[in-house]
């Protein structure tokens, strides 16, 4: 009798159990998460990854392996350093820089009503404390270049849609230092001790020069 009892109390926890259970079809798949570019930049003490849906939005995580804390930064990826595959952390640990993307549905619903590029929802740049767990946002941005060696305290962005504006960012205080009029592309030396740009001349200079071309002198 009391075998006969529980065997029918292991068939009903059994039961309760399978009910409990959501069925696994195709309905489920774009809520399955997985981890993806696990990058372990400078000492290794701070892990850098994103857990992404099949579909939708994904989290950016930074972990602290000697804290064990976490920072997420929602819609967000990494920044890599130009020409290799670490990302752009600041060689003490304590700042990083981040691309936030607009909300999945957002871009989503633009493409479908084949919205203009120009009118596309935009990224946001993000510079993360990763001390204080704080995030300064620059909304807009069309691009953005650090130093291929080590990220330091500065780096350029330009802001969509005009995109002829640079920006020179001081990453430790989330403040634009310069800005820089019509130009057209830029970059970083590797040590990131100079800042190369090239401009490009104004509307008004090139009609003035589209005039000046269709002059004839009398002979």
């Amino acid at each position: 009798m009391k075998h006969l009892n529980l065997t029918l109390l292991l068939c009903l926890i059994s039961v309760i159990c399978t009910a409990q259970k959501p069925p696994i079809d195709h309905s489920v798949y774009d809520s399955w998460k997985s981890i993806k570019s696990l990058k372990a930049p400078n000492n290794g003490n701070i892990l850098v990854y994103n857990i992404a849906p099949q579909q939708g939005d994904s989290k950016l995580v930074f972990h602290n392996t000697i804290t064990g804390k976490d920072i997420f930064v929602p819609r967000a990826t990494h920044s890599i350093l130009p020409g290799s595959s670490t990302a752009a952390i600041t060689p003490d640990g304590t700042y990083a820089i981040a691309t936030i993307k607009p909300l999945f549905e957002q871009t989503r619903s633009a493409k479908i009503k084949k919205t203009k590029k120009d009118d596309m929802p935009k990224d946001t740049l993000a510079i993360v404390n990763l001390k204080t767990g704080e995030i300064k946002k620059f909304p807009a941005c069309a691009s953005f270049k650090a130093p291929a060696l080590q990220l330091g305290n500065c780096i350029a962005f330009q802001k969509a849609p005009k995109r002829d504006t640079l920006f020179i960012l001081d990453i430790t205080t989330a403040t634009v230092k310069d800005t820089i009029l019509n130009v057209g592309s830029y970059s970083f030396s590797p040590d990131g001790s100079l800042l190369t740009y090239i401009t490009k001349p104004k509307k008004e200079e090139k009609k003035k020069e589209a005039a000046d071309s269709t002059k004839t002198e009398a002979p």
